[in-house]
């Protein structure tokens, strides 16, 4: 049984939990059919592939079951076409259950790697980046640079997913490039609010928003695993840890009557500063659109158990799952 507690307060912990949302447009949206498209239409080496990146969502028997099933149909997978963003020199030039024989790489990627979320259950929420082992210059890194280097990726395409749809974002805390965690906002007209109502057909589209998102520290990837190689398209030398990597969008904060964020300090300390935003933007169109921009600058996962909004988001394509499963997770793609 998943514990309630922990999430309750790590929630608290982030200034998340806000009072009920009283905005039609929002419940409206939230509320809206959906264009899907059942996963029996869709590919499924695509999905399986997804499936694995984000199987710590599943239980630990079923992450078993499912890795035993994938090192049996790996040998097939297509290794191109599957990276995002920059992977440099680690790209996949083959697939190695087809070079190394089914026995040898079913050993390799038997073996647990240090870095693998190692509990019992699973995951209520994951974002998992993946990360090559040299940087843009080709230069390789040690694990402090890929530090640095994660940090500026996830916060420079924060910053390009917002423009994408005209909207600035602005640092308001923790802005210095060793900050682990960074908090945005930003503020759009009521004219902007209704250009992109009219563009996207969105119902709902809030005036502020308000981003966090916190590295806390890469891992080093001791032991190859060859399925989540394949799934990549690259050998990633370097990946977030469990809860290390947060990318938490929000809307309609709560402001003081001076339009200034209203600020909760932990314990006194300027450095455990939140502030609070009525409403998730996770759940709505725009919302989903948001996290799909994202998940195409770089390689990362998005996915949670919620029970109201189970989804797994991986290279521009959102992914509605209903109960866990290792041989047919992902239930439908959402279109809008």
């Amino acid at each position: 049984m998943k514990k309630l507690l922990p999430v309750i307060l790590s929630l608290i912990f982030f200034g998340l939990i806000g009072c009920k949302s009283t905005d039609p447009a929002w419940q409206a949206e939230r509320d809206l059919e959906r264009n899907e498209i059942e996963a029996s239409e869709l590919n499924k080496e695509e999905l399986d592939k997804v499936t694995y990146l984000a199987k710590n969502l599943l239980g630990g028997k079923d992450r078993a079951k499912l890795k035993s099933r994938l090192l049996e149909e790996a040998r097939n997978w297509d290794y191109t076409n599957q990276a995002i963003g920059f992977v440099g020199s680690s790209a996949l030039t083959s697939n190695p259950f087809s070079t190394s024989g089914v026995k040898t790489a079913a050993t390799l990627s038997m073996a647990m790697d240090a870095v693998d979320f190692i509990f019992d259950g699973s995951a209520d929420d994951i974002a998992q980046a993946f990360f090559p082992e040299t940087d843009e210059q080709g230069n390789v890194m040690t694990l402090e640079q890929a530090d640095m280097f994660a940090r500026k990726k996830a916060n420079q395409a924060a910053i390009e997913t917002y423009k994408e749809y005209g909207i600035d974002l602005k640092c308001i805390a923790f802005c210095d490039v060793d900050d682990e965690r960074r908090f945005y906002r930003a503020d759009i007209t009521q004219s902007e609010v209704d250009a992109l109502k009219l563009k996207y057909g969105y119902k709902y589209v809030p005036s502020t928003f308000q981003l966090i998102i916190n590295i806390t520290g890469l891992l080093e990837v001791k032991n190859a695993d060859k399925l989540r190689q394949l799934a990549l398209g690259f050998k990633p030398k370097f990946i977030s840890g469990y809860n290390h990597f947060k990318f938490v969008p929000y809307a309609d904060l709560y402001l003081d009557e001076n339009g200034k964020e209203e600020v909760t300090e932990f314990e006194g300390n300027p450095k455990n500063l939140f502030y609070s935003a009525k409403r998730k933007m996770v759940g709505t169109q725009f919302g989903r659109d948001l996290l799909k921009s994202y998940s195409t600058k770089f390689a990362i996962v998005l996915g949670t158990d919620d029970i109201a909004n189970k989804y797994v988001v991986y290279g521009g394509k959102y992914y509605r799952w209903i109960i866990q499963s290792s041989d047919n997770f992902l239930d439908y793609e959402i279109l809008n």
